[in-house]
């Protein structure tokens, strides 16, 4: 197999691959909003701003931690955002498992990564596509 036969193998499947986990976190997230269907009030505790510089991109990122009660029981949760709203000391409402408040999720907060994932997938794998299709052109 030559080499451009052998990259191009390698591209559809790290495209497939990114398909196949972005499926398994929508799976994942859409199972938790389903068990997740006990409501209480948290606290956000933490809010720490994390910035990171390369040579053309300087990104910030939120790391926000939530405590929450049950049973007598503290349980804290955490979520990362490119914006906050939140501040240290505000109420928010959480939602969770009552078989395991571990399981739970920030209302109002949008943590479906797996659709990005699979976007990101499926534009590489079309562009791979794409390249295979301009190539098959070019040796006519």
């Amino acid at each position: 197999m030559s080499k451009r036969k052998i990259s191009v193998f390698f591209m559809v499947v790290i495209s497939v691959i990114f398909i196949i986990m972005g499926l398994i976190q929508t799976k994942d997230y859409h199972r938790l909003k389903q068990t997740a269907t006990e409501q209480i009030s948290g606290e956000v505790i933490i809010v720490s701003k994390h910035e990171s510089h390369s040579k053309n991109r300087h990104r910030t990122t939120y790391h926000i931690y939530v405590k929450f009660t049950v049973d007598k029981t503290e349980y804290t949760t955490s979520f990362t955002q490119s914006r906050s709203k939140f501040h240290e000391g505000e109420k928010v409402t959480v939602m969770y498992d009552p078989k395991n408040p571990e399981n739970c999720y920030i209302v109002g907060v949008f943590r479906n990564e797996g659709i990005g994932t699979v976007i990101v997938g499926a534009a590489f794998l079309v562009l791979v596509i794409i390249a295979i299709i301009k190539n098959c052109k070019q040796l006519e």
